[in-house]
């Protein structure tokens, strides 16, 4: 069997097992901004297929030479075979995010996800100026979709980095130490049923996201706008002490649903959602969007919508405080938690052009207009329709629908490595090599590119494997 690391000499031998013997529980990350300035060493995480991990520093990356890798107690910088590399996680670098002109959220049709200001809008191609890969030329037959994006709203929250600030469930013994979650690597994990639960003063609209990961039955309990940090037990909520009401969303290998929760009131239920989950995955990012004004709350799987919510009689959630039940006795982990102020937009990505072979404007208000996109100068969209050329606002447009075409050579999903940014999104990138702060490759859909890492978390350079990431 041939050695992960290869050592130019035999006296690296002593360093790099010192070093390889740094596995999981000396991993941390925090959460980021992209385009911050990097605050301290650079904390990269290293996966490999058999499951060893190591801290340290990406220095440099070729597929065909190997991983370069720095380790804070190793004397010399390693080498890694890229074939048994899965995964590496990106730490903090520096970087300059500049605030774009006309932000869009550019969706191509192998479902990469691109954010950068939209530039023009040519003939046969889409120019998105980006600060982290410059100017984008994307040809219009690999993109699926254009969102318009607002300003990021307020963000609340970004982990978790601890349990401090979090409150667990009292156990059933008088007197006894709440446990259940605990805190590993920027996740929480929880091997029993378990609440945690935090008040975020969650505002009136509302963006909720997370990754959450299983083993066994899933069975999880997400309650919305409750006043109380402990879980009630809804079987007996007539015995517990006394609690506002609030909505449970009911998440399980088969189905959604929401349960408006009151202690004065029978528990009703918004209703169900099917969700064949069982025995096809075992890990999903859910979004959970809500609107108090409009009295309506969304749920997106992996980025679709599953269902909307409307409370038809008056908005059941009395509190701020947002918490999270493993149900059952199974392993589950949350992570990457985001709560942040929302806009009340919705990325609109069941919509679908009455004609696939025409461009498709969705406006704010639910207008839409069929037609060719002709042009984008001064932050208006000229659509040449059945009326004639239109001028549209960007402001005005909820989503561009971009008309099907000859789909490109190379747009099929594969193992080709993907590059998943700090903020939102990813990329299929054949990466020829990571240095000097730049990955540099060529996307399938709109050819090379050269990315800057710190707009970057995480490089997925293999399929994921059973023994590096178990759940």
């Amino acid at each position: 069997m041939k050695p992960i690391f290869n050592r130019s000499k035999p006296g690296a031998r002593r360093g790099f097992f010192a070093a390889a013997l740094l596995v999981v529980a000396t991993l941390t990350w925090l959460p980021r901004v992209a385009g911050a300035a990097a605050a301290g060493p650079v904390n990269d995480g290293l996966y490999f297929a058999n499951g060893d991990r190591l801290r340290g520093e990406l220095i440099t990356y070729d597929p065909e030479k190997g991983l370069v890798w720095r380790h804070p107690d190793a004397a010399k910088e390693m080498t890694a075979r890229t074939a048994s590399v899965v995964k590496v996680r990106l730490g903090e670098r520096a970087g300059t995010a500049a605030k774009p002109a006309f932000p869009v959220l550019v969706r191509l049709i192998n479902q990469d996800e691109l954010e950068g200001s939209l530039g023009a809008i040519l003939d046969d191609k889409i120019i998105l100026q980006t600060w982290w890969a410059g100017e984008l030329n994307i040809p219009r037959s690999s993109i699926e979709s254009i969102v318009p994006q607002s300003p990021r709203p307020g963000l609340l929250f970004e982990g978790p980095t601890g349990l401090e600030g979090w409150t667990q469930g009292k156990p059933p013994i008088p007197d006894a130490e709440p446990s259940g979650w605990v805190y590993h690597q920027g996740s929480f994990l929880a091997t029993q049923s378990a609440s945690v639960a935090r008040d975020f003063k969650l505002p009136n609209l509302v963006d909720i996201q997370f990754d959450v990961a299983w083993k066994g039955f899933f069975n999880l309990a997400v309650a919305l706008y409750a006043d109380s940090l402990f879980p009630i037990n809804l079987a007996q909520k007539e015995n517990a002490p006394d609690f506002g009401g609030f909505y449970s969303l009911q998440l399980n290998n088969n189905s959604v649903n929401i349960l408006v929760v009151s202690k004065q009131r029978p528990i009703s239920s918004l209703g169900a959602a099917f969700m064949p989950l069982a025995n096809t995955k075992n890990s999903m990012h859910v979004t959970i969007r809500v609107n108090k004004p409009d009295q309506t709350i969304n749920l997106l799987i992996d980025g679709a919508l599953v269902k909307q919510w409307k409370e038809p009689t008056e908005f059941a959630g009395t509190g701020t405080i947002l918490r999270f039940v493993n149900q059952t006795a199974s392993i589950m982990k949350l992570s990457n938690l985001t709560v942040a102020e929302w806009d009340g937009r919705m990325d609109a990505t069941t919509n679908k052009a009455p004609d696939p072979k025409s461009d498709f404007v969705l406006l704010m208000n639910n207008d839409t207009v069929a037609g060719r996109l002709q042009k984008f100068a001064d932050g208006k969209l000229t659509v040449e329709s059945p009326l004639g050329p239109l001028a549209i606002p960007l402001l005005r447009v909820a989503q561009l629908r971009l008309a099907e075409t000859a789909r490109p050579a190379g747009a099929a999903a594969g193992h080709t490595p993907q590059a998943h940014f700090v903020t939102r999104g990813r990329v299929t990138v054949a990466i020829e090599r990571v240095e000097q702060g730049q990955l540099v490759g060529k996307s399938p859909l709109f050819g090379p590119v050269k990315i800057a890492l710190g707009a970057l978390k995480l490089l997925q350079l293999q399929a994921p494997t059973e023994a590096a990431e178990p759940f």
